[in-house]
This record gives C-alpha cells, sequence and structure tokens, in this order.
C-alpha cells in the first residue's frame, strides 16, 4: 500500500499500564519517515486482547461485558514528519462486542473490523457493517481447539491455523468463498502477520532446517541459546515452501513482558521489534530492530529515532 504503518502495545516498566507506539511509515509517502523512527501514541488503562489496522487506523478491543471497541487514526500535522493522534487525546467508541466466546483474532479487511471469536462448540465470524457487527460465514475447516491467528491484505481475510495440521484459510473479499492452502511450518511457529499471501511467523530455532521443516519439532515455550536469551528464526511459509529470513534472538535487556512485533507491509516488507530496556545506569531506553521481509538484512538496531519539531 501506498502508506504502510505498524502499531505494538509494550509494558511499561513501572507497570502503570502499557504503552501504545505506532509506527509511521517507512516509505512510499510524502510523509515517509527512515527506519526506527516511532512516537508513543498514549498510555492506554490495560492491554488490548485484540488489535487491527488498516491505512491510518487502528481498532483495539478491551475485555468487559460487552468488550468495548475504541479506535483512533494517525494524521500527519502541519509539522513535516510530525504524527499526532485524531481525536486528540480520546478515542472513538464503536460498537461493542458480545462478551461470550474468546476473541481469537483481529483483522481489517478493506478497513472493515472483522472478529473470529472461538466458542465451545464452534467459530463466529463478526464483521462491523453499517454500524454493527453481522456474522459471516467461517471457514469449515477449523477445529475448536485450533490454534488460530487473524492478517489482512487489503480487501483479503486470512485465518492461520497453525498446531499439528497448519493451513491459512483466504477470502479474497467479502462475497467470495474460502479457500484452504496447507503450510509446512513447524506446530511451535507463531504466527505474526501476511506478506503478498505469505505467512510471516516466528519459530523456535532449529525447528527449520536448510532442507525444510526439521524432524524435531520444539514443543510449545521458549526455547534458549548459548547465551540464554530466548532464539527464534524469522520464516516465510507460501506455495513454494518455507524460507528461512533471519534470527531474532529475543534482547536479554527487554522488560515487561519483552518486544511487540509489528509486520509493516510496505513495497518491500519489513519486521518491526520494539521494546523497552534497561541501560547500565539503571534508566530505561526504548529499542527498536527492523528486519527486511525480502532478504533478512537489518535495515535498524538502536535506539528508538524520535522526530522533533525542534
Amino acid at each position: 500500500p501506498a502508506e504502510a504503518h505498524g502499531w505494538v502495545v509494550i509494558g511499561r516498566p513501572d507497570d502503570d499500564g502499557v504503552l501504545l507506539v505506532h509506527l509511521p511509515p517507512r516509505r512510499g509517502s510524502a510523509h515517509g519517515e527512515t527506519a526506527g523512527v516511532a512516537r508513543r501514541a498514549r498510555v492506554l488503562e490495560s492491554r488490548p486482547i485484540g488489535m487491527a489496522a488498516h491505512g491510518r487506523e487502528l481498532v483495539m478491543v478491551f475485555e468487559g461485558e460487552p468488550r468495548r471497541v475504541l479506535s483512533i487514526h494517525a494524521v500527519p500535522s502541519a509539522l513535516d514528519g510530525i504524527w499526532q493522534d485524531s481525536p486528540a487525546g480520546r478515542m472513538t467508541p464503536l460498537p461493542p462486542l458480545p462478551a461470550e466466546g474468546e476473541l481469537a483474532g483481529l483483522a481489517m479487511p478493506a478497513g472493515r473490523a472483522a472478529a473470529l471469536i472461538r466458542l465451545p462448540d464452534g467459530w463466529r465470524l463478526l464483521e462491523l457493517i453499517d454500524g454493527g457487527w453481522t456474522e459471516r460465514p467461517a471457514p469449515s475447516g477449523l477445529a475448536v481447539d485450533a490454534g488460530v491467528a487473524v492478517f489482512a491484505e487489503e480487501a483479503s481475510l486470512s485465518i492461520v491455523r497453525s498446531g499439528t495440521e497448519p493451513a491459512v484459510f483466504t477470502r479474497p473479499d467479502p462475497d467470495s468463498g474460502w479457500t484452504e492452502r496447507r503450510l509446512a511450518i513447524p506446530a511451535a511457529s507463531r504466527p505474526i502477520g501476511l506478506i503478498r499471501g505469505d505467512v510471516v511467523a516466528a519459530v523456535p530455532s532449529g525447528a527449520v532446517s536448510d532442507g525444510g521443516v526439521s524432524d524435531e519439532l520444539v514443543s510449545d515455550g521458549p526455547v534458549s541459546d548459548a547465551q540464554g536469551s530466548p532464539g527464534l528464526e524469522l520464516v516465510l511459509a507460501g506455495a513454494g515452501g518455507v524460507s528461512r529470513l533471519a534470527e531474532i534472538g529475543l534482547p536479554d535487556s527487554a522488560v515487561d513482558g519483552g518486544p511487540g512485533l509489528a509486520v509493516i507491509p510496505d513495497e518491500s516488507g519489513r519486521l518491526a521489534m520494539v521494546w523497552m530496556a534497561r541501560d547500565g545506569e539503571g534508566g530505561i531506553a526504548s529499542m527498536v530492530r527492523e528486519l527486511s521481509l525480502s532478504t533478512g538484512r537489518v535495515l535498524y538496531d538502536g535506539p528508538v529515532s524520535r522526530v522533533l519539531p525542534v
């Protein structure tokens, strides 16, 4: 897309809520920035149970009865490179989601919020249409106990099923049926996003060999490398198989749950990791690492770069 944004939430070191961080467009926009730029959008009282974005709009779902649904927009200011939120200082309420079931995923195909709800006896797919949540057909191949992740690319909606029989179910537009495609990724993989139809996933180190998926799959839970930090590999899973991109070892210095990860779907595609770290003097620094999803090359690794008016 012409303007691709990223959003993550990360824990505050004082355990007082969480930070909502906005990653402005990197390239392909009149308001594009360089790698490493991020801004603190606001402090949230609680961590959202679902987040989805389309263009400049972000929609978040919060636990409750019913579940609150709020949205904000990122807009460029009159000063070049400075972004701000609209409406300023608050979020716009949208129709709430029913509290029944587990919110398994949230996405925004064509800018319309879609929520996948796991129930004890099946699945519900709800889409926000004309000011209300409308039920739409969910794919028939989803088992109730399957792990899922929900993503959108333009008008298409995709549901990634992880576990012992990983697959991706895709609906090209709201009026189309679902197609199923098997994926050759390990059971312990964590789908992060979608880029040009390929699933971006983090897998434990060693679960993918040069010849494909390893026979010795790693069970759920973190894997440690020789330095003691969790070892993860970034892979792309598509019709042609699995491609290894890079190691994304999580930093030892991350506080409060480690980094937030976001796929920024610009023309080359990139993965951004944002976290807060303790420096050598006991202070807190905001850090960001960005990887190219085309080459696996590190595009930026260091302190968050802020764009200031002066």
